[in-house]
């Protein structure tokens, strides 16, 4: 059997595909993804696709890190600034403001965004 991405965990490669596309591309939320798994008769609970969804972040933080360092080899960078609110952030209120910024930059038929 290969090895799989999170020691420890049963989460397939394509389980955790599956789970992180659902939420960042489709907007799912984890308490939605839950309930579905639990009317397929899997088990698997909130906190458990979140702790996958850290540790998923984790293993593609060098891949993020090389891609930031690409797009800064460029002599054109176009960078966006979001606020939102997250609402358990560590040493934070819920009310106070956090941001997401979004890097774009490489070759014009071929773009990478951080």
């Amino acid at each position: 059997m290969p090895k799989l991405p999170i020691p420890k965990s049963l989460a397939t490669p394509s389980l955790l595909a599956h789970v992180a596309t659902s939420k960042y591309v489709d907007g799912l939320p984890l308490y939605r993804q839950e309930r579905i798994f639990q009317r397929l008769g899997v088990d698997v609970s909130r906190a458990t696709l979140a702790s996958c969804m850290v540790k998923m972040g984790d293993l593609v933080e060098p891949l993020m890190d090389r891609i930031r360092d690409e797009i800064r080899k460029n002599s054109f960078v176009q960078c966006d600034e979001t606020p939102f609110q997250v609402l358990k952030e560590p040493g934070k209120r819920s009310q106070s403001q956090s941001y997401l910024w979004v890097l774009r930059g490489g070759e014009q038929n071929h773009p990478l965004i951080y």
